[in-house]
């Protein structure tokens, strides 16, 4: 079982894109406190790639901003990609499953209410 649940806070403002046919993705980057130090004594940061989708990513996009708090669960998946050079390169990144979180900077917009799955209830269109 690939069960990974992360508790950071996002390093930039998500944002929403689309796929060529047209579902609606977001990518984001999570900063979590490690339980290691370094050799003074200052605990390591984390940094842990996401990728939500749908609904989801919607949600993400729309309520949280750089700095927020989150929880996210998931699972990590091994992706392949290019580099500038167009040279292959791997990387791990999570997708998400659920999402949760408090103390967002985008005030007074009323929180979503998600249902057990993590996702809103928008409408989901993909096919499969």
């Amino acid at each position: 079982m690939n069960t990974i649940m992360l508790n950071g806070r996002l390093t930039a403002d998500p944002e929403l894109s689309e796929t060529p046919a047209g579902t609606r993705f977001t990518r984001f980057n999570i900063a979590c406190k490690s339980q290691r130090k370094d050799k003074d004594g200052n605990y390591i940061t984390d940094f842990f790639r996401a990728l939500a989708w749908r609904s989801t990513a919607e949600i993400i996009a729309k309520y949280l901003v750089k700095g927020d708090m989150v929880y996210v669960k998931g699972s990590m998946s091994n992706k392949r990609g290019k580099d500038k050079d167009g040279a292959n390169f791997n990387f791990w990144e999570l997708d998400v499953e659920s999402v949760e979180f408090s103390n967002t900077k985008k005030g007074s917009e009323s929180k979503p209410d998600f249902n057990s799955n993590g996702n809103s209830d928008i409408e989901d269109d993909l096919p499969f």
